[in-house]
């Protein structure tokens, strides 16, 4: 009996990608190099929103390093700098606002789901923005922290910062800008000459 032929075993009856030795080799580079350059983020968890579809949200590994006596240490020297910026700009007839910049998980993070064996879930967030208001109120400087006005864009359905990294995404951009200016203007700060 004639054995039929196995056309799968073929090169022209596969598609480009199983039949390029390009990429066929750049995966097999890809899988050697995970120990190095991770080929899958373990930070990420699952934004849901009511009336929009599950979308996966990453994190970087910031909020994994607990609060401890040398951060507070830092935040200290920071904090006498800061005083120093102040005391200077008053003197110099300056406007100053400090505005608190929040770590992107400390937006998502009560907007998220996560996996039970996510290293996320032992994350927790900083004191560092009430020590930083705390601060603004005692050096009589107005500040400004985002982390609300984020928080109150995702809850509304945006997305304030790229779903794949730390950045800010184009609506987190022109919200800001939009806080910016509010605050500006609250203060009397703005010229009415263009």
């Amino acid at each position: 009996m004639e054995e039929k032929p196995n056309h799968q075993q073929f090169a022209w009856t596969q598609g480009w990608r199983q039949g390029s030795f390009t990429h066929n080799v750049l995966r097999r580079l890809r899988r050697l190099s995970n120990p190095v350059l991770p080929n899958n983020y373990p930070y990420f968890g699952q934004l849901t929103m009511p009336g929009k579809d599950e979308q996966t949200v990453y994190f970087a590994a910031y909020a994994s390093k607990p609060w401890s006596d040398f951060e507070a240490g830092r935040w200290k020297k920071t904090r006498d700098t800061l005083a120093q910026v102040a005391e200077y700009s008053k003197a110099q007839g300056l406007h100053v606002l400090f505005t608190f910049i929040p770590i992107k998980f400390r937006v998502y993070q009560s907007f998220v789901k996560f996996d039970p064996e996510s290293p996320c879930r032992e994350w927790s967030v900083w004191p560092i923005a009430e020590l930083f208001s705390e601060f603004c109120q005692s050096a009589g400087v107005p500040c400004l922290n985002l982390t609300e006005f984020f928080q109150e864009a995702v809850h509304s359905g945006g997305m304030p910062y790229s779903p794949v990294d730390s950045h800010w995404s184009p609506q987190g951009h022109a919200l800001v800008a939009d806080l910016l200016a509010s605050e500006l203007a609250k203060h009397g700060w703005l010229s009415d000459t263009p």
